[in-house]
């Protein structure tokens, strides 16, 4: 019965307006360091670490509410930053047109040695982002970006890849060194990975402010060039209106008709007609490129087709991040709460011989390996597999009385404690949790 996650709801029986949330953030077995020697065998530690929210039942439905479509469609209520659907730890999330500068380096990330300067300034049609947070098993966000010539109507408006280089075809960023500085972020705390909105902005501004290189090409805005698509063009000398407009800025452009022009002209050449576009003439390529047979794509068919219901791990976990997720005044931070399960070194040992790894307690005694932090380890983990029913109810239990402690105001650390003997021999665990001494 291998324990990964464990989400915990209690409502309080005095106050039905008051619920708990126990989200447990670490769950570890280890083994106790052995007094004479580290590699002898010795008691093992099964430990849940967790933290609590606190909140008010409104929170509770609305949290419901939001996530009542397996895909929440477009006219539900409005979310921070323009999140215009969700599913599971997904989130679709929209932006305006806006303007931002080209640094771009004809060289490889690898290579870049300093910041390029300002190519040009380009407008950013309409941008619709798929951000996937991260979770327990993936601690990278990951984000993918698609440009659309307006504000989304319905899941099935058509989206486009975007031109800018360090995009793969699927919509996808490169982030390159981005994951390496968010994870950073996260340890020095000025970055939460539980918010949709830290992750989001720090993702796309990096991704903006960042520069761009060629790791993966100059990006789809080749293409608009080579088949001159809405404005663009590989020879602004052949377009009267926009050669004026880049003689008005002084603009200096190298020709790049010629065979042995450099890819890399040809791409700075094009980013410079971008800058040259107004946002109409911007909107209008996207309208354009969309009518084409090139690749797009449909935010319904972005998200699995699985839409089979969720079993009731998912939901919990799903509503729990929705509550916690929702900004609301009432979503309180709670105190931290661990339970403790003491195995015996005579326990362990035990375990050991009848699995055959001893033939004797004498042999278990003299046994030095590096290996028996494993050994003790999954002994214990197949002491608790081997009696999961008795276990499961123990915990249980344990939550509802630390959950129990916190709605009726304690604002201590909570702390189950529990030989593994005792958990076995007293199947109704629930009631020794009154009976015996727990440290609270």
């Amino acid at each position: 019965m291998p324990i990964k996650t464990i989400k915990y709801f209690r409502q309080s029986d005095s106050n039905h307006h008051s619920l708990v949330a126990l989200d447990a953030w670490q769950i570890r077995t280890r083994k106790d360091a052995a007094a004479e020697n580290i590699k002898n065998i010795n008691s093992v530690t099964f430990k849940i670490l967790g933290n609590s929210h606190t909140f008010y039942y409104s929170d509770f439905v609305k949290a419901i509410q939001q996530g009542a479509n397996y895909v929440s469609d477009l006219t539900g209520p409005p979310l921070p930053i323009a999140v215009r659907a969700i599913r599971n730890n997904t989130y679709v999330i929209e932006r305006p047109p806006f303007k931002t500068s080209v640094r771009l380096t004809g060289a490889r990330a690898a290579r870049v040695k300093k910041e390029a300067s300002i190519l040009s300034e380009v407008w950013i049609p309409w941008t619709v982002c798929v951000l996937t947070m991260p979770t327990e098993d993936t601690h990278n966000p990951s984000l993918k970006m698609f440009y659309n010539d307006g504000p989304l109507s319905s899941l099935e408006d058509l989206l486009i890849t975007p031109w800018t280089p360090n995009f793969h075809y699927s919509g996808e960023i490169c982030l390159g060194q981005t994951n390496a500085n968010f994870m950073d972020a996260v340890a020095n705390n000025t970055v939460n990975p539980n918010s949709v909105t830290e992750v989001y902005h720090y993702l796309v501004n990096d991704y903006f402010n960042g520069g761009w290189n060629l790791d993966l090409g100059g990006g789809l805005i080749s293409t608009l060039c080579n088949y001159s698509i809405g404005k663009f063009t590989n020879n602004i000398l052949q377009d009267p209106d926009l050669y004026a407009r880049a003689k008005q800025r002084k603009i200096k452009l190298k020709d790049t008709t010629q065979v042995r022009a450099r890819e890399s002209t040809r791409i700075k050449n094009a980013y410079i007609t971008w800058g040259l576009l107004d946002l109409p003439e911007v909107l209008n390529a996207v309208t354009l490129y969309k009518q084409t047979n090139r690749p797009h794509f449909k935010l319904n068919t972005l998200f699995d087709k699985d839409e089979s219901v969720i079993n009731e791990k998912e939901s919990i976990r799903s509503l729990v991040r929705s509550i916690y997720l929702s900004n609301s005044n009432s979503v309180k931070n709670g105190p931290d709460w661990d339970i403790v399960v003491k195995f015996s070194k005579e326990t362990i040992v035990a375990e050991l011989i009848k699995d055959n790894v001893f033939s004797s307690v004498e042999n278990a005694k003299d046994f030095t390996s590096i290996y028996s932090n494993s050994l003790c380890e999954q002994a214990a983990l197949r002491l608790i597999d081997n009696n999961q029913d008795i276990f499961a109810s123990f915990i249980r239990a344990a939550l509802e009385f630390i959950s129990v402690s916190i709605l009726e105001g304690s604002t201590d650390s909570q702390k189950v404690e529990f030989d593994f003997e005792n958990i076995i021999k007293n199947k109704e665990v629930s009631h020794s949790l009154e009976e015996e001494k727990i440290t609270v």
